[in-house]
């Protein structure tokens, strides 16, 4: 080989190097993104769940509907709904 087709050769394998590493770190980082996305959603279902459960035990034991609201942090109608 030429000097000048091992520059060239050792150019786009530089090049190759270089997408390969960029797509891992996008692909890494997108990966990390969707799991913090779907952590923090999985979170957010289970609180409002609880809150739920919460809400049908406080009416079933007759407690006002604005008060299991302000326990819960329900909206109104949402507890009306359980009802």
């Amino acid at each position: 080989m030429t000097k000048a087709e091992q520059e060239t050769y050792n150019r786009r394998l530089k090049i190759q190097r270089d997408n390969y590493a960029a797509d891992k770190y996008a692909r890494e980082t997108a990966i990390a993104e969707g799991r913090a996305e779907g952590r923090a959603k999985g979170l957010a279902e289970g609180e409002a769940a609880k809150a739920e459960t919460v809400a049908r035990k406080l009416l079933q034991r007759g407690f006002d509907k604005q008060e299991i609201a302000e326990i819960t942090g329900l909206a109104g109608e949402d507890v009306e709904a359980l009802r």
